[in-house]
C-alpha cells in the first residue's frame, strides 16, 4: 500500500468511525476505555484531558494536573490550532495504521534503543517522521524534544504533562511524536501516547533486551537488525500476542 492510499485509508477511517482505537480515560489508574454512555468528558479549564468519570477527574487532579491545567490552557488560547479533538481523534488513527502495518520494524527499533541506552521501556519515545513516502521510525530518549521545541506550532506544556502520564503509568503508557514537513524548511511535531490495558508489552521488549547477544542491536535508533531470526521471530510472537488486542488512546 502506497502513503497516499494509506493517508486515504486513515481519513475514511476516521470520517467513518469505523474500527477505530479506543479513546482511554486521562486517569492513568483508570481502567476503563470510556464511561458507561460511550462519551469521555472534557476537562472544563484546558479542554485537553478526558475522563470517564468525576472521579478519575479528581484523582488525575491531585495527581499532578493541577499543576499544568492552567499552562496548557493558556497555551492553547495562545496557539487555536495546537490540537482540537477533531485532530486528536485523527492522530490517534494514524498511529493505530502505522502499528497494523509496520509494529515489526517499531518493536526492533525500540529493542535497539533500549540496549543500547539501557533505558527503561516508559522513557524510549518513538518518533514517526513523514518523509513523502512513507514514515521513517527512530526512537530516542532525546530526540523529541529537539522536534518539538522546534515545531511550527509549539507543543507547550504538553509534552511535560504526556511525560509524566507515562512515567506514572506503570509501562502502559508509551509516547509517541508524529512530524509533518510543512513549506520553508518548517515541521509540525505532534504528540500521540499510546496506552495499553497492562504492560505486557514493555515486559516482553525488556525481557527480549536481556536475550539480545552484545554487539548485534540496531545501531542509532534505526532498523539495521542483526540479531538474527530467533529474536525477530519472538518480536512477532510477542506482536501477536499484543498488538492484535485493542490498544487505548
Amino acid at each position: 500500500m502506497s502513503t497516499s492510499d494509506l493517508f486515504l485509508s486513515m481519513l475514511e477511517a476516521h470520517e467513518s468511525g469505523d474500527r477505530l482505537p479506543m479513546p482511554a480515560c486521562d486517569n492513568v489508574e483508570c481502567d476503563k476505555f470510556v464511561s458507561a454512555n460511550g462519551d469521555l468528558k472534557r476537562c472544563s479549564c484546558c479542554e485537553s484531558v478526558y475522563y470517564c468519570s468525576a472521579d478519575c477527574q479528581r484523582l488525575d487532579w491531585r495527581r499532578g494536573h493541577r499543576k499544568t491545567c492552567a499552562a496548557i490552557r493558556s497555551h492553547s488560547l495562545e496557539n487555536p490550532d495546537f490540537l482540537t479533538s477533531r485532530d486528536r481523534s485523527f492522530l490517534r488513527t494514524i498511529v493505530h495504521k502505522i502499528y497494523k502495518t509496520q509494529a515489526l520494524n517499531i518493536f526492533l527499533v525500540q529493542l535497539g534503543v533500549m540496549k543500547e541506552s539501557l533505558i527503561l521501556p516508559t522513557e524510549c519515545v518513538t518518533i514517526l517522521k513523514y518523509t513523502g513516502a512513507n514514515f521513517d521510525i527512530t526512537s530516542s530518549p532525546a530526540n523529541p524534544e529537539l522536534y518539538l521545541h522546534n515545531s511550527a506550532i509549539p507543543v507547550g506544556p504538553m509534552w511535560q504533562d504526556q511525560l509524566s502520564r507515562a512515567l506514572a503509568s506503570n509501562h502502559r503508557i508509551h509516547l509517541h511524536v508524529i512530524v509533518f514537513p510543512r513549506a520553508q524548511e518548517q515541521m509540525l511535531a505532534k504528540i500521540v501516547p499510546v496506552r495499553r490495558p497492562n504492560a505486557a508489552v514493555w515486559d516482553g521488549l525488556h525481557a527480549l533486551v536481556q536475550e539480545m547477544p552484545e554487539g548485534k542491536e540496531p545501531h542509532k535508533g534505526r532498523r539495521e537488525w542483526s540479531a538474527g531470526p530467533e529474536i525477530v521471530a519472538k518480536v512477532e510472537a510477542l506482536i501477536r500476542a499484543t498488538i492484535a488486542k485493542d490498544e487505548v488512546y
